[in-house]
């Protein structure tokens, strides 16, 4: 099996650096869980269920996504999200380093470990994680989404005339993000001291809901970048 693999490296004053190896498969852009001897209480299907939550106990005991984010779950719980951190992102083509609270550090991995866990809600985020930009901005990620989501469709229509670009598509996948995302919070506090773990999944939530309230208000700040772009080309 051939894997994209990307390097998560905290440095914290005083502490050895936590290093997390993340392994997606390339084909089907799906996490390569790491080995559970022993799974936690909190990561079963019917603990803190989300809202929204389409699979059945008996086939899936344990949810997948939650099982998948436990162990940076359980190393960070009881820290406090302002923790002063660097974190050093080693990927496929490039490395990314930047100081941050420890809350957002812990954003970082856990979107990507997100985003490729087997919860049917994520799928379309796949492709997202494929190109992942670590510590990306609220436009960053609002250019990326919608490009990559347009792009889809784009492929889409080769093989379906009926395909839609509307992005209102887009706006309910991101709602259903935003109901996991409450889920998941509630299954992190139900065992965390600190509040980093639980704070990063809040600015995922958050961050979900400003894709998910207005996608048309939020392109309209950025098409601005785009004016010159709609200008006939000059003549060569």
């Amino acid at each position: 099996m051939s894997t994209i693999k990307f390097q998560y490296i905290f440095y914290r004053k005083l502490e050895e650096p936590i290093s997390y190896d993340i392994e997606i498969d390339e084909t089907t852009l799906t996490l390569v869980p790491y080995p559970v001897a022993t799974r936690r209480q909190w990561t079963r299907l019917e603990s803190n269920t989300c809202e929204n939550c389409p699979l059945n106990p008996a086939e899936h005991p344990y949810c997948p996504l939650a099982s998948n984010i436990s162990q940076v779950v359980e190393e960070f719980k009881d820290h406090t999200s302002y923790d002063p951190t660097t974190v050093t992102v080693i990927g496929p083509e490039r490395t990314y380093s930047k100081e941050v609270p420890l809350q957002y550090g812990i954003f970082s991995i856990l979107g990507l470990i997100m985003a490729t866990s087997e919860c049917p809600h994520m799928t379309f985020l796949k492709p997202m994680a494929r190109f992942h930009l670590p510590f990306a901005s609220a436009e960053e990620t609002i250019v990326r989404t919608v490009s990559l989501f347009l792009l889809r469709q784009y492929l889409r229509s080769k093989t379906d005339s009926e395909t839609s670009f509307d992005l209102a598509k887009l706006d309910d996948c991101y709602a259903k993000v935003n109901r996991v995302n409450k889920g998941m919070v509630k299954r992190i506090r139900s065992i965390a001291g600190g509040d980093a773990d639980a704070n990063a999944i809040v600015i995922l939530h958050s961050l979900a809901t400003l894709l998910s309230q207005s996608l048309s208000e939020n392109l309209a700040e950025i098409a601005p970048i785009f004016a010159d772009a709609e200008s006939p080309a000059a003549p060569v």
